[in-house]
């Protein structure tokens, strides 16, 4: 990952209530932009190009740029298809600026709901995917035939961890973290035999956020206070970047729903 894309979050607050994180009128905006702008500082000096959206005023969610879509290859971007109305159109604002700077946009069918960079991760060449609350079996494996990758559907069953990335983070081609209770038996267990070092986070660390980490080479940008998962990684020889982006999570979303990848 070289190039980042971020949206200022100049209109980022909680009006409506479509998680259970998600409590209206308690984000502290004017805090809110001021831990986005440290996270934004740190990827610079990380050597990530962070290129910049505006938020429209009626979409509060729009800051979570890693739900918008993925990239296919490094000019072109598979749009989401948002399953609440309240974030649909969303996507339109996304669309033109994928468009505006060069890449070309794909688009789903309209019967699939599917919620980018927030239910997918890659390990080795198999896409991750979480399904159940915002994304559809059928547009799990619609995506693996787009990306022509083979695809582990993993099914999420407590409705506080309604993507992927609140509940599993890809560390290298050996090691992923996640939280068991966050998936069903059979998930676990695919997880279990693909997996070399499948390694279990506990309950703090995942309400934490930590789960919602970035990787950027031997750096993982983590929300501070997530002292066990800390320790591990630092066991496995990465660096921690500890960061405070809570009124995120006020939301439900961390460090990776802010964060739109760019480049492979």
């Amino acid at each position: 990952m070289k190039k980042v894309l971020m949206c200022r979050p100049n209109y980022f607050r909680v009006d409506y209530s479509i998680n259970p994180w998600m409590k209206i009128g308690s984000v502290n905006q004017p805090n809110a932009v001021v831990q986005w702008g440290k996270l934004v500082n740190e990827y610079q000096k990380l050597g990530l190009e962070v290129s910049i959206i505006d938020q429209v005023e009626k979409f509060p969610d729009m800051v979570f740029v890693a739900d918008q879509g993925i990239l296919i290859d490094n000019s072109t971007i598979l749009l989401s298809r948002f399953r609440y109305q309240e974030r649909k159109d969303e996507s339109e604002v996304y669309s033109k600026w994928y468009q505006d700077n060069g890449y070309t946009v794909k688009r789903l069918p309209e019967n699939l709901y599917f919620e980018g960079n927030g239910e997918l991760q890659r390990w080795r060449d198999i896409l991750l995917i979480g399904t159940g609350f915002r994304t559809t079996e059928h547009a799990a494996h619609t995506v693996g035939k787009i990306l022509s990758r083979e695809v582990m559907s993993l099914e999420l069953i407590d409705e506080r961890f309604y993507h992927l990335d609140t509940c599993l983070m890809v560390l290298n081609s050996d090691t992923v973290f996640y939280y068991p209770s966050a998936f069903s038996l059979k998930s676990i267990s695919d997880l279990q035999s693909r997996i070399p070092n499948l390694v279990e986070i506990n309950d703090q660390d995942v309400i934490n956020f930590a789960l919602n980490s970035v990787v950027v080479e031997s750096t993982v940008v983590m929300q501070v206070g997530s002292i066990e998962m800390r320790a591990k990684i630092n066991e496995l020889g990465y660096r921690v970047i500890d960061l405070d982006v809570s009124e995120f999570i006020k939301a439900g979303g961390g460090a990776h729903c802010l964060t739109g990848y760019l480049s492979n």
